[in-house]
């Protein structure tokens, strides 16, 4: 995401997969993820980006779900297990 982007959501000094939007009747939804978190983890493999979300994603798509470290705007941080299948 761009640097403009970024602050829009609150989001400083981190790189990561920035979340825009989550349908409310998803299961990342139920977890607490919305708009404005970053995801900076996938298990123990560092988000900078989109493109490195999906390819996480793909390295573990035979796991039941991800293990994610997600940054909220307020600086918290946390671990959601988000499941896939």
């Amino acid at each position: 995401p761009t640097k403009e982007l970024m602050e829009r959501f609150g989001q400083k000094g981190e790189q990561g997969a920035l979340i825009l939007a989550v349908d409310p009747e998803s299961e990342a939804a139920r977890l607490g993820l919305q708009a404005g978190d970053l995801i900076v983890e996938v298990y123990s493999d560092k988000v900078t980006n989109a493109a490195d979300l999906v390819q996480f994603m793909k390295k573990y798509h035979d796991r039941d779900g991800l293990r994610l470290r997600v940054r909220s705007p307020n600086g918290g941080y946390r671990y959601i297990f988000l499941r896939t299948k």
